[in-house]
């Protein structure tokens, strides 16, 4: 990839020095060209060669000086986190097994091609595969999200995790395997963050990015991973709890209600988890580095254990992944693939582990429309330029579409008090600032003094009270 490339020749420079950034680019050049002029990779290690750009990004990022501790920025735009209450994610983990339970069997049936009661086994196929990629989501919640570590490697752990578990369990139908697989990818993201013990920001994602590329170069298509020449299905259906999943057309629907309510468990977890010790470090890191490691947080433990959690959470994922394909290629698993979930988790809100399930929402909403509208030419326009435009509403709300929506919609849960009130306050002042706006010129003539816009007037000119006001009576004009 040419950001690749570009970004390694960038840092070499470290984004300060445009002729440095031009001798890094020779210096690319000048490897690759070695490489395929004298060195001999093997079968083995056949697309080694294009991973060169990305080794030496990572190579260079190591070479940068150690970070700063940062202090925080105080945001007084931003309300007071709530906290969401157990019996809360309870509930809403019930919603959501509802709501994909409702969708596989057909309760819901506004996609053309379907039968009452019966999901078509396509759509079956194509919610287990949002599912999967949910999970692989709501596995940065914690990383990015409450850390503020930007990690793009999720994607490129989960394919490890694929490949292992077709190893380590898959071929047999072993549902042990899926432990080991997790037990491998959680120091798998601890050997992520040993640069990030000293990187943070754009630095921190670009090695993350350089990892992901070597990953799906070096380690994903060695033959002794993933066989390219090897055919059928690599991975046997599982018994898990007594539920048979697998890539079978018959197995879908219990897979994909196996992957939701899984997806579900792993919201509740991480909501209760978000009330724990671990995560108010975490949050505190990302707020004030500095701040946090005055007050004793070791940010060393603290980057490690988020970046395992992070790590195991995406090799469970990948474990699903091969069940829910059967059969794995050495294309399955790009760097580009990874890129634009980081950007779909942070249109939705990464701070929240209820955005991953709204991202799942809306990747399945273009190919549902797609089908439903018989294939418009402009909905294809729109999904490629999706990205640029989600990347624009970021900067007029970046604290994501579920903290709006919720900050929006609170109000109407009946237990909710709270925010009925923030609304009303928000609402009042609101009022207040608006107040510039009215037609004040006819006031008196075709619309009376009343107290409340002679209170109004009164603070936006900053006039003291001469009169007390209660003692006005409204009248339907000038007298």
């Amino acid at each position: 990839l040419i950001i690749v490339v570009a970004s390694a020749a960038a840092a070499i420079a470290q984004l300060k020095s445009i002729p440095m950034a031009f001798i890094g680019g020779l210096i690319i050049g000048l490897s690759k060209s070695f490489s395929a002029v004298y060195l001999e990779w093997g079968t083995d290690w056949t697309y080694a060669d294009e991973a060169i750009p990305a080794a030496i990004l990572f190579i260079a990022l190591l070479f940068l000086p150690m970070a700063r501790l940062e202090t925080g920025k105080i945001r007084i735009t931003k309300r007071t986190e709530r906290l969401t209450r157990p019996w809360e994610a309870a509930l809403g983990a019930g919603v959501m097994i509802a709501l994909v339970g409702a969708w596989a069997n057909g309760w819901i049936p506004w996609i053309s091609g379907t039968t009452f009661g019966e999901r078509s086994t396509v759509w079956l196929g194509r919610g287990a595969g949002f599912m999967v990629i949910g999970l692989i989501m709501i596995s940065l919640i914690p990383l990015i999200g409450w850390a503020g570590q930007v990690s793009f490697a999720n994607f490129a752990i989960a394919g490890i995790g694929a490949v292992l578990f077709s190893h380590f369990g898959g071929q047999n139908g072993d549902a042990l395997g899926i432990v080991y697989v997790m037990l491998v990818c959680a120091p798998l993201g601890l050997a992520i963050a040993l640069p990030a013990l000293r990187l943070k920001g754009l630095y921190l994602a670009l090695a993350t990015m350089a990892f992901a590329e070597i990953a799906d170069k070096v380690i994903i298509r060695h033959p002794n991973m993933l066989d390219p020449s090897a055919t059928g299905v690599l991975f046997k259906p599982v018994d898990i709890f007594g539920i048979t999943i697998s890539s079978d057309p018959s197995d879908r629907k219990a897979f994909l209600m196996f992957l939701v309510v899984t997806f579900s468990l792993l919201f509740f977890m991480l909501e209760m988890l978000r009330r724990s010790r671990w995560a108010r470090r975490w949050i505190a890191m990302s707020d004030s580095p500095a701040a946090s490691a005055t007050i004793g947080v070791n940010l060393t433990t603290t980057k490690m254990m988020v970046f395992m959690l992070s790590g195991a959470m995406a090799g469970f994922a990948g474990c699903m992944f091969g069940l829910q394909r059967g059969a794995l290629s050495v294309d399955s698993f790009p760097l580009f693939a990874g890129l634009p979930l980081v950007l779909l988790l942070a249109v939705q809100g990464v701070r929240y582990p209820v955005a991953a399930f709204m991202g799942v929402i809306g990747l399945a909403s273009f190919p549902a429309l797609y089908e439903v509208l018989g294939k418009p030419s402009w909905l294809t326009a729109i999904e490629l330029i999706g990205p640029g435009i989600a990347a624009i509403a970021m900067a007029y709300r970046p604290e994501g579409a579920v903290f709006y929506s919720g900050r929006d919609l609170a109000g109407l849960l009946p237990w909710r008090k709270d925010a009925r009130l923030e609304k009303e306050l928000m609402v009042a002042k609101e009022r207040e600032q608006n107040i510039g706006k009215d037609e004040i010129n006819d006031m008196g003539l075709t619309r009376p003094f009343t107290p409340d816009k002679v209170a109004q007037l009164d603070r936006v000119l900053d006039i003291t009270d001469l009169v007390d006001e209660t003692k006005m009576v409204p009248t339907g004009g000038a007298s």
